[in-house]
């Protein structure tokens, strides 16, 4: 009975495949079987190009771990080339996945409501194809200025951070070296403004690398926030950490020091005694 039941049901839905067309008028129903045609292409296009970049990726990987063991300057220079080479072909790999993920969204936007997400549905694109988008090219337009946004609101809050980290540290540096090593304050100020500086700007560079990155996937601009949000909380975390971890070392060799300096002291004292 199982068994006819389970035939019954897939007869019925072969059915809804054969007769789909009968809903809708000839003019729907040839664009249906276009929109269906064309994104089963861009699919194989776009498998074939996440294979290329996997491959580039691996070998990238396998360059990048051969750059620590090469110690002559021959084998260090042709690593770095074919490094270089790997990267742009990563490059221009990850910019025709770009091309292909645009265009599946193009061909879903040829077709809207419930006919919209059963194309989706069918061809797996719920990563990259929203199933209630708006008109491409209003978003195309408005998604660099998203972009922006996005390195206003994460990449300058991590900046600044940073920058306000590497200050502190080289200020309680600086404290528990002796008077006569220490910097007069407009030398200090100086240096800590230099450092503080290249703090900010590599903490700036990585968060705008990784919305690159998340962007070059192809992602909606709220799926790369959140991954962005989620990035830059463990990046702020990881700094704090090492904040913590070396102003407890100067806290230590600062007690360490003043302890060798009273035995040295008290070694004077009794030499005189």
């Amino acid at each position: 009975m199982k068994g006819l039941l389970i035939v019954l049901l897939s007869l019925s839905v072969l059915a809804d495949e054969s007769y789909y067309h009968f809903r809708h008028g000839c003019i729907m129903h040839k664009r249906m079987i276009k929109v269906q045609k064309n994104t089963k292409i861009l699919e194989d296009r776009l498998e074939k190009i996440k294979q290329v970049e996997r491959r580039i990726m691996h070998e990238l990987d396998l360059n990048y771990e051969d750059t620590k063991m090469a110690t002559k300057r021959k084998d260090k220079i042709l690593l770095q080339k074919t490094i270089d080479t790997l990267q742009k072909q990563l490059r221009k790999a990850r910019q025709t996945k770009l091309e292909i993920l645009r265009a599946l969204r193009k061909q879903a936007d040829s077709l809207t409501g419930v006919e919209r997400g059963r194309i989706i549905r069918k061809n797996r694109l719920e990563q990259y194809v929203d199933y209630h988008g708006t008109n491409i090219a209003k978003e195309y337009q408005t998604a660099n200025h998203k972009v922006y946004q996005l390195e206003e609101k994460y990449a300058l809050e991590t900046a600044k951070k940073a920058a306000e980290i590497a200050a502190n540290i080289i200020f309680a540096k600086e404290k528990s070296l002796p008077k006569d090593k220490q910097r007069d304050q407009t030398k200090l100020k100086k240096y800590i403004k230099k450092h503080a500086k290249k703090a900010y700007l590599k903490a700036f560079r990585i968060v705008q690398r990784f919305i690159e990155k998340e962007t070059l996937r192809g992602l909606s601009i709220k799926r790369v926030e959140e991954n962005v949000k989620i990035h830059t909380e463990e990046l702020l975390n990881e700094m704090k950490v090492g904040e913590k971890m070396l102003l407890h070392q100067i806290k230590i060799t600062e007690k360490l020091e003043g302890k060798a300096e009273k035995k040295a002291e008290k070694k004077e004292e009794q030499k005189s005694n």
